[in-house]
Formats: C-alpha cells, sequence, structure tokens
C-alpha cells in the first residue's frame, strides 16, 4: 500500500470478487479444457488494534519489561523448498508481544517481527518466495 492506513481510508470496503481456475486434462496439457468461475464478496475491514481481546494479557511486574507472547522459528530444506538438490536450510521467523514503558505519558507499544533467511540468491526482484 505504501502509505500509513487511517481508519477511514476507502480502502476499507466491500468488494466484489470475481475468482476462476483453469482446469487442464494433464500436466502436460496446453490448453484448458473448463474456466469455472465465481463471484464473491469481500470485506475488508480495519484490523482489530485491541489485541488485549486477542490474547490474554498477564501485566509484568515492572512497567519497563517486555512481554513476547509468541517466538517461533522453523528451519526448513532448501532441497525441500526448491523441489531440486540444492544443499543448506533456511530460516523463518515470527515474533510478537508489546514493551510497557514506565516514563509518564508514555504509549505501550505492540510489536510483530517475521523474519526470512536463505542465501541471497533466492531473494530476486519479481519472484514470489512461497
Amino acid at each position: 500500500m505504501k502509505k500509513k492506513m487511517e481508519a477511514d481510508d476507502p480502502f476499507f470496503a466491500t468488494y466484489n470478487v470475481d475468482m476462476g481456475v483453469r482446469i487442464y486434462a494433464n500436466d502436460t496439457s496446453k490448453e484448458f479444457i473448463s474456466l469455472p468461475q465465481k463471484t464473491s464478496t469481500v470485506k475488508i475491514e480495519k484490523p482489530n488494534s485491541d489485541l488485549k481481546s486477542l490474547y490474554e494479557e498477564t501485566q509484568p511486574t515492572t512497567s519497563a519489561e517486555t512481554v513476547t507472547y509468541f517466538d517461533e522459528t522453523f528451519k526448513f530444506k532448501l532441497a525441500t523448498y526448491k523441489g531440486d538438490s540444492t544443499e543448506g536450510r533456511g530460516f523463518q521467523r515470527a515474533r510478537g508481544g508489546y514493551k510497557l514503558y514506565g516514563a509518564e505519558g508514555a504509549s505501550d507499544r505492540w510489536f510483530f517481527n517475521l523474519a526470512l533467511e536463505m542465501p541471497k540468491a533466492e531473494f530476486v526482484t519479481g519472484n514470489i518466495l512461497y
């Protein structure tokens, strides 16, 4: 989106979305035999920013403490990811929680970190990594 989203942004709306799929007879066929299509209504709403309604909060003993709700690391073989004999591993990490600030008037802050480590050659402009 390349911009900060405000609660009244027109992006948050209801959309009619046409979804289709091409069905082929087999893996080598060059022409599809069917093109089913479905129209659905999708409503994009502003995210729930009241995260305490999503996560059970426990108040830390000090007001300058970081509370981490999740911290997961996933390792995978590059050969499995690429479907060939590439050696090595990749790593994904997801971490989130909040930081309490003790200063008067300071706001507590939620944080979310997502990371992906793979060889530099795998990061090519225009490629989508699954």
